[in-house]
C-alpha cells in the first residue's frame, strides 16, 4: 500500500516540475517572439517611412534657387474648394496632403506643378500651387490633392 502511494506522489511531483518548466519555456518563447515582433514592426515602420515618398525637383526650379528638404504625407486638415462634394468621400479616411519642405536660395514667386507617380511610373495625382518665398527662407508647403488620392508606398513626387 505504501509503495503505490509513494509512486503516486512521485508522479505528481514530477508532473508539477514538468508543468513549471513548460510554463517557463512558453514564457521565455513569448518574450523572444514579442521582442522579434517589436523589432520587425520597427523595421517595417522605418522602411515604410523611407519608402513613403521620394522627391525630384526639376533642373529649371533648381536653377531658380529652389531646393527640397523632407517630404511627408498626411490627411488634409480642411477640405479643398476644388474637391468633389460627394458625401460618400468624406467617410473614407484618406492621406491626400503632401508637405514639401521648400528651401528658397533666391527670391521666388511662381506657380509650380506637383505630380505623383507610382513605383511603376504611372501618374496618379497633379496639383498646381503658387509658391512665394524670400532668399534664405525655408518652410513647409502643403499641397492638398483630391480626396480620392491616397499616397502609396514608393511614391515619386516630381516638382516642376
Amino acid at each position: 500500500m505504501m509503495k503505490p502511494l509513494c509512486l503516486l506522489l512521485s508522479t505528481l511531483t514530477a508532473c508539477e516540475r514538468v508543468k513549471d518548466a513548460a510554463k517557463a519555456t512558453v514564457h521565455k518563447t513569448g518574450e523572444v517572439v514579442g521582442s522579434s515582433a517589436t523589432v520587425l514592426a520597427d523595421g517595417v515602420a522605418t522602411g515604410a517611412a523611407r519608402a513613403a515618398a521620394r522627391g525630384e525637383l526639376s533642373a529649371a526650379l533648381r536653377g531658380r534657387g529652389l531646393q527640397l528638404g523632407k517630404i511627408s504625407t498626411g490627411p488634409a486638415a480642411v477640405p479643398t474648394p476644388s474637391a468633389p462634394t460627394d458625401p460618400g468621400l468624406s467617410a473614407r479616411p484618406t492621406t491626400n496632403r503632401l508637405t514639401l519642405y521648400v528651401i528658397f536660395n533666391q527670391v521666388f514667386a511662381d506657380t509650380i506643378t506637383v505630380r505623383l507617380f507610382t513605383s511603376e511610373n504611372l501618374e496618379y495625382g497633379r496639383r498646381r500651387v503658387f509658391l512665394r518665398g524670400h532668399r534664405d527662407e525655408a518652410r513647409p508647403v502643403d499641397v492638398v490633392f483630391d480626396p480620392r488620392t491616397d499616397f502609396e508606398l514608393g511614391t515619386k513626387v516630381v516638382v516642376e
